[in-house]
């Protein structure tokens, strides 16, 4: 992957003055040396007199202009952590960033979920939008119910009172709400562009974007009742991709959705507005491993497990696909379901520990997936466990191993559930083949196993012609 030091370090997540805005109930430190950079909250971890770091706000994690840089600023970082007293690290690294670089220095790394990224270089006044027809109909919609006007620091209020109106509709946890002074600050920076839309005066709508460099961000945004009737956020978010693409910005990124599920409501409203996708990842770096022990570290799959859940994010270790139980079904594979093959793609690679290789590509491998899909020559089928997307099957006409990829922990109890659903779908296969080795070897065997069981039970059962 291309080094994007220098792109990177000018956004708006690296700049000082917006992490200390961000720098909620701690304090910011940073390295600076050459060739290399970072920065973290500080938090105090209550009863224990010892610390936890993480990225302030939206995204971060360390910069480095080569292999070498990357090696001298970590060591110098988890010093400096040591010697502070940090016991443990969590980011939230920059969608730019180097994963495959960054690996071999974390203990802990997971994908999380699909973002989007707008191309602004296409998106300039005149351009034609590339939005489906119903997302251009609901933004006319819009503009002709709504008035759109900019923000201040003295509209803070205005902001704010719409903002927790729509987290209120969306039941969001308590670290998305911020206090009066938060806005105050944030509409005030020249870094940040704030819009409300208004349904004759009435506020519906807000938006706040964030920008630095070359990338433009969106940071808050929400709707009351009416704004979500008249399709206000549709409305701001063209204006904002406008604004920044006629400022010269190269790339809005527009975030993910509010869940880790490639089918969250969220991700699919931005997904209107680019094709483009970028892979957004976690990870964590144990600076101190015997505290972190003592004091419940990585309990339960955590990595902060010792902090309340009630109050905290939960970091999971592990996948948060859900477990799987005993209803198997299936059905035909359809362009949407490329999203569960990407976050496979995406969980394989994290788990590599090797820092070789790139992070899938969504684009590149849509198109296998899409010709793979449509071939007359192959047939495919979604596994459902319990209602969700446990796997996708691919299998080549006139081959007997068809091509298993699970996408939610295959129990062995299942196994013959599961055979029988493939058997189904493909009445010539004689065993499964996981390329990714996305589930477990146990799983794979046991389903194989079914499979052959079930075929010879059939061809037992299958009626026999006599001679003439």
């Amino acid at each position: 992957m291309k080094n994007h030091y220098d792109d990177i370090l000018n956004d708006i997540y690296y700049e000082r003055e917006f992490l200390n805005i961000h720098q909620f109930h701690g304090h910011i430190s940073e390295i600076n040396i050459d060739g290399f950079c970072h920065s973290a909250t500080v938090r105090e971890i209550e009863s224990t007199g010892l610390f936890d770091a993480e990225t302030p706000w939206g995204y971060g994690g360390p910069l480095s202009r080569t292999a070498d840089d990357l090696d001298v600023g970590m060591r110098a970082w988890r010093k400096k952590c040591y010697d502070d007293g940090v016991v443990a690290e969590f980011i939230r690294f920059h969608p730019f960033i180097d994963i495959a670089a960054l690996r071999p220095h974390l203990d802990f790394f997971s994908f999380n979920r699909t973002t989007i990224l707008v191309d602004l270089t296409t998106r300039r006044e005149e351009d034609v939008p590339p939005y489906d027809r119903i997302t251009q109909k609901r933004i006319r919609l819009a503009g002709a119910a709504l008035q759109v006007r900019r923000l201040g620091a003295d509209d803070s209020e205005i902001f704010r009172r719409v903002y927790e109106d729509g987290m209120e509709h969306n039941n969001a946890a308590a670290r998305y709400y911020f206090d009066a002074q938060y806005f105050k600050n944030i509409l005030a920076q020249d870094y940040s562009r704030s819009w409300v839309a208004e349904d004759n005066g009435e506020p519906v709508g807000v938006m706040l974007c964030i920008a630095g460099g070359i990338f433009a961000h969106t940071h808050l945004s929400a709707s009351t009742q009416r704004g979500r009737e008249t399709y206000a956020s549709y409305l701001l978010h063209d204006i904002a991709i406008r604004d920044y693409a006629n400022a010269g910005f190269k790339w809005m990124h527009l975030g993910g959705g509010r869940s880790t599920r490639p089918d969250d409501h969220l991700l699919d409203f931005k997904k209107r507005y680019s094709p483009l996708r970028l892979n957004y990842f976690v990870g964590g770096i144990i600076h101190n491993p015997t505290a972190y022990k003592s004091i419940g570290g990585g309990r339960d799959g955590i990595f902060l497990s010792y902090r309340t859940a009630a109050t905290e994010p939960a970091h999971n270790i592990k996948s948060d696909a859900p477990d799987a139980a005993n209803e198997v079904g299936q059905r035909k594979v359809t362009s949407g379901d490329y999203a569960y093959i990407h976050q496979t793609l995406c969980e394989k690679f994290a788990a590599r520990k090797s820092q070789t290789g790139h992070a899938p590509n969504w684009s590149r491998n849509q198109m296998v997936f899409d010709r793979c899909r449509t071939s007359p020559n192959i047939l495919s089928q979604i596994i459902l466990i319990d209602g969700v997307v446990g796997a996708i099957v691919f299998l080549k006409r006139g081959q007997t191993t068809g091509y298993f990829f699970p996408r939610v922990p295959v129990r062995s109890e299942i196994a013959p559930k599961i055979a029988a659903a493939i058997l189904d779908a493909f009445p010539p296969i004689e065993k499964i083949h996981d390329p990714m080795k996305a589930g477990s070897q146990s799983a794979t065997a046991a389903i194989n196993a079914e499979i052959l069981t079930l075929s010879k039970q059939a061809e037992q059962c299958a009626p026999r012609t006599k001679g003439m």
